[in-house]
């Protein structure tokens, strides 16, 4: 079956449905992701974020800050 097919008939699907295909296709693609390869682009972003990392690695906020700033707004 193809994308555009199935894409046709999950329409049909009410929402409750549809959004249960949704993550169940989305959590298939994330269990994959491994097979996905990057492209050069990607590449050489996570390159690049490395090197910044290891060259300044006390410029970021730590996961603690950022929560502590995220749980702030809700």
């Amino acid at each position: 079956m193809s994308g555009d097919t199935l894409i046709a008939e999950g329409s049909k699907l009410s929402a409750q449905e549809r959004m249960r295909v949704a993550q169940a296709l989305w959590q298939s693609a994330w269990d994959d992701q491994a097979n996905i390869p990057l492209t050069p682009e990607q590449r050489d972003e996570l390159d690049r974020r490395l090197t910044d990392l290891e060259t300044n690695p006390d410029d970021g906020t730590s996961w603690d800050e950022v929560r502590a700033r995220l749980m702030q707004k809700l």
